[in-house]
């Protein structure tokens, strides 16, 4: 069960020179979807499903709430603070901030925390100015659902005092010199009536009601775009650094919608080739366990071929179609699906004699599903079981600039927008590579044996090399010019009934899959064409993300060396997020 994209240009990460990744896709899957999730149809729902970082730990939450009421039980009143201090919208932002800054950049534990926001002149010393305005932690969900966790707890200063006529300020004249100083206090110190003009006032208030209306129109839109982000997976956020969210939600959630589904479902060699094994397993009077069952039909081509019983585990909302298909056909004596993460669900049966699941993601890894199929396998397949598909293979082949992807930007409507090439160079995407761009031959750089690897060999370093002109599946047309890598893999169902075997491939000289490819631009490649014996060379690093597991770090190293002498044409090293 993995995120699968409709779109075959779409970009799946950001990369530099060391580099983070992103997307940039339409299709039919979003267009129904947006048709279907109309603006004006969204609901919402507060601060909740915002998974939040708590003010006093690393500790991530599934709600603003949620982290505020952990760090209650550590003593840290902050809505009470607010109360106490006398803090509006701004005072509440930069107590936020300066919380954090004393957290995660200055260390501060948590009881000195704790001490020092309620000692009333230290925190008045330090919320002075406006530093403190500024986000600690980028798109920080607790400062986008502070509007409404003012109002909640009346604690909305501003809006409290319009309806009454009056006005309480967080910033006070200087009538001397005018400079502005920030007044962030007890809640003695209001500014009154007597301190501003009725215009003051009705400035105070009309700045307060611009401020929430933004505030809400950006928290909307983050919600909405991370919803369909979840939902078809068509797009990956652009990020400068790495976020921290509750990836098990998304990623399961993303399953929910049918139009993935159908996605799969439509790629021939995919279905058809899993199909074909299933039916050639012998699976008759056999127990099996569908791994990411999804829409189920893994599991019903399992009951279709003569397993006795098949269960079948997914932790999407999926699962409700999924039983209704499986009664419609009849299946459902045979087919039991049980709703849940792998690690976590209670099996109905003690051991299996088969596991199948379409774990794949792009670039083979991504998604990172592979750790559930090892635990089934660990947990539940019987000694001598079988596995479906028992083999993978990563492989890597060099690229030219297929269909001017990057000559294009020299002359746009006849103005040269060459500067926007270096954003295309470090984005690596998902793509259906040109067969006639293909410069090399294909290096097999790993090999996972599904029955032997573990979980600490999804991270590795793999060296690699290619030749120029070598079997490359196809004659090279246009530029010899080396501007990228593509890495595709291979999936081997072996072992099956009567030794029989079944193969399919994602490479470029292949049908393609809704996999497609995935592409790494090259930054920096020689602009020397290459000749047939030169070698490109290199090392691949693959390492799951730190903020999320189900994302991908890719860094690549590179060199060109000419036939002759092996003269050095040109190296480099980029590194890439393949993720959300």
């Amino acid at each position: 069960m993995n995120n699968k994209k409709g779109d075959v240009n779409s970009s799946i990460g950001r990369g530099n020179d060391d580099s983070s990744c992103s997307s940039d896709s339409s299709g039919s899957c979003n267009d129904r979807m947006d048709a279907e999730e109309e603006w004006g149809d969204w609901e919402d729902e507060g601060p909740q499903e915002m998974p939040t970082q708590c003010l006093l730990s690393d500790a991530i939450k599934s709600s603003p709430e949620d982290a505020l009421a952990a760090d209650h039980q550590q003593g840290l009143d902050l809505l009470g603070l607010l109360g106490t201090h006398g803090l509006g919208l701004y005072g509440a932002m930069k107590l936020i901030n300066f919380i954090r800054t004393l957290v995660l950049k200055h260390g501060v534990s948590a009881e000195q925390v704790v001490a020092q926001v309620q000692d009333v002149d230290s925190l008045r010393a330090a919320l002075q100015g406006d530093e403190m305005l500024q986000p600690v932690l980028e798109d920080d969900p607790l400062l986008f659902a502070l509007g409404e966790l003012l109002e909640a707890h009346g604690l909305d200063l501003l809006q409290q005092n319009e309806e009454e006529g009056e006005s309480t300020g967080e910033e006070e004249r200087d009538a001397e010199n005018g400079a502005g100083t920030q007044a962030m206090a007890a809640g003695d110190q209001k500014v009154s009536d007597r301190h501003l003009s009725s215009q003051g006032q009705r400035g105070l208030v009309q700045e307060n009601h611009e401020l929430r209306e933004e505030l809400g129109e950006v928290r909307a839109r983050l919600k909405r775009l991370s919803e369909l982000m979840a939902a078809v997976d068509e797009d990956v956020k652009i990020r400068t650094k790495p976020e921290r969210q509750d990836n098990d939600t998304y990623y399961f959630k993303s399953y929910s919608h049918y139009c993935i589904h159908e996605t799969m479902l439509k790629d021939t060699v995919r279905t058809q080739s899993y199909r074909e094994a299933i039916h050639k397993a012998g699976l008759e009077g056999k127990v099996v366990l569908d791994v990411g069952s999804g829409s189920g039909v893994l599991s019903m081509f399992a009951a279709k071929a003569g397993a006795a019983q098949v269960v079948g585990v997914d932790c999407s909302r999926i699962m409700e179609q999924a039983r209704a298909i499986v009664k419609l056909n009849g299946l459902e004596e045979k087919v039991v699906l049980v709703q849940g993460k792998m690690e976590e669900v209670n099996l109905p049966v003690d051991k299996v004699d088969v596991i199948v699941s379409e774990w794949m993601g792009y670039c083979l890894l991504y998604e990172s599903m592979l750790p559930s199929v090892l635990a089934a396998r660990d947990k539940y397949l019987r000694p001598g079981g079988l596995l479906l598909p028992s083999r993978c293979t990563m492989l890597v082949q060099g690229v030219g600039d297929f269909e001017g992807k990057l000559g294009w930007w020299d002359n746009v409507y006849g103005l040269d927008m060459s500067p926007l090439r270096e954003s295309v160079l470090a984005e690596p995407g998902v793509e259906v590579a040109d067969p006639q761009a293909i410069l090399t031959d294909a290096f097999v750089f790993k090999d996972f044996d599904l029955y032997n690897v573990q979980v600490e060999d999804l991270d590795f370093e793999a060296d690699f090399s290619l030749i120029v002109g070598a079997a490359s599946g196809a004659t090279v047309v246009g530029s010899r010019r080396l501007r990228g890598l593509v890495v595709s893999f291979d999936t081997y169902f072996l072992g099956l009934s009567g030794g029989q075997s079944v193969v399919f491939s994602t490479r470029p000289n292949e049908k393609d899959t809704h996999w497609h490819q995935t592409l790494f631009w090259l930054t920096g490649a020689p602009e020397e064409e290459l000749g047939g014996g030169d070698m490109v060379k290199g090392k691949l690093c693959f390492s799951r993300n730190a903020i999320n597991p189900r994302d991908y770090d890719v860094a690549i190293s590179w060199e060109v060396l000419r036939k002759e002498g092996e003269v050095v044409v040109g190296q480099g090293r980029q590194s890439y997020t393949l993720g959300s």
